[in-house]
């Protein structure tokens, strides 16, 4: 009968390491991709944050022209995300560009009117890791 006991006691204390270990794990993955998103959370910001502060990048959203602001974003992010956008009307429909199937992080700002173009527009930036 002793035997049992000291049986049943290892037991449970390899089931509570193997419990432990996997909360850990599962933690320790939810960290890895908060991180992730806060990275391309701050590489989205600073793109947008660029397209709204330039006065020639906003006219380029203004009046849709995308090689525009296609060779702004190919120059500007790095070689760790591929990327996609769409530049839409504010009340309008917005088609969502294909994109693959994966995590993809999405940002937007509304781009309002210059001194030459009275409209609004949406442009929205998607990224996605390079693996």
């Amino acid at each position: 009968m002793v035997n049992k006991k000291g049986f049943i006691k290892t037991l449970e204390a390899i089931v509570a390491i193997i419990i432990l270990i996997v909360f850990i794990s599962v933690f320790i993955r939810r960290d890895e991709i908060i991180k992730k998103d806060d990275e391309k959370s701050i590489v989205a910001s600073s793109l947008l944050s660029e397209i709204q502060d330039n006065d020639i990048l906003r006219g380029c959203v203004l009046i849709k022209d995308k090689n525009c602001i296609d060779n702004y974003l190919n120059e500007s992010i790095t070689n760790r995300y591929y990327y996609n956008f769409s530049i839409c009307d504010l009340g309008g429909s917005c088609l969502v560009p294909s994109l693959p199937k994966t995590d993809v992080y999405v940002k937007s700002i509304v781009v309002s009117s210059n001194l030459t173009t009275k409209e609004s527009r949406i442009i929205r930036v998607y990224l996605w890791n390079r693996f």
